[in-house]
């Protein structure tokens, strides 16, 4: 593999291989991924162990995609993977907005449990039956800290967990109010958050297919569907002199 990259890069310098040649970008990811084989090749024949590198190497099947489109078969699966690389940094600004919800949500949380565990302090802890004791355990467990609310949340919306087992702890530390508006959270979630982040990323997902695409890939595609369209209107065709044989 070094050795094709020297031969690569001798015959027009390395200006052109790295900035003016044609995919320059892999040509980066094709060198650092030479210097990891060199180095381990070096490593391994000093004797050293070097476990980083082993974990660079796992980066190699990437240059697949590269190959892909020379494959036609390929072409759906490597525009599909970069579609989904592209579309990342939208999925990362989308996790982060329910991210923030949660942690709005679990402060407002926080006031029923600071509640809770105030009324608590003024009942001795030899008077809680055996089922107090236990409820009181999973009020601590699942709204403890905002982290660990933060946590209950996830595992209730996402399906983690039964969300109705949350409500119901919810229930009995903040009473009514705070139990409806623990259904208006998973009702928002699930019907109106969820939605909007999936439709952005489905967006952002096109975008970066059509961007992707190339022109040999479109006129391939476009090839294809008229061969289609041919096939179907000749079906059609043969139908109708059929049934116009019939007729006569």
């Amino acid at each position: 593999f070094a050795v094709e990259i020297l031969l690569r890069v001798i015959p027009k310098g390395p200006m052109h291989f790295f900035y003016y040649s044609p995919g320059w970008q892999w040509n980066y990811f094709d060198t650092a991924i030479a210097l990891e084989a060199v180095l381990g090749l070096i490593a391994r024949l000093g004797g050293a162990q070097i476990s980083q590198l082993r974990v660079l190497g796992i980066f190699r099947l990437a240059r697949l995609v590269k190959h892909m489109k020379k494959v036609k078969v390929l072409r759906k699966l490597r525009k599909t993977l970069l579609a989904l690389v592209a579309s990342l940094v939208d999925l990362f600004w989308a996790f982060l907005v329910v991210v923030l919800f949660l942690y709005i949500y679990s402060i407002f949380l926080s006031t029923a449990t600071v509640h809770y565990f105030d009324n608590l302090n003024r009942t001795s802890a030899s008077v809680l039956a055996g089922d107090e004791l236990v409820e009181v355990q999973k009020v601590q467990d699942y709204y403890g800290s905002i982290i660990s609310t933060m946590l209950s949340l996830w595992s209730a919306i996402s399906g983690g967990n039964d969300w109705m087992e949350y409500a119901e702890t919810l229930r009995t530390m903040g009473g009514t109010f705070y139990f409806a508006s623990f259904i208006a959270f998973i009702a928002f979630c699930t019907i109106g958050l969820f939605n909007v982040v999936t439709g952005i990323f489905v967006d952002s997902a096109v975008e970066a297919a059509a961007m992707f695409r190339s022109d040999a890939e479109m006129i391939a595609d476009h090839q294809e569907q008229k061969a289609a369209e041919d096939e179907e209107l000749s079906e059609l065709v043969g139908l109708l002199k059929k049934g116009a044989g019939k007729f006569v």
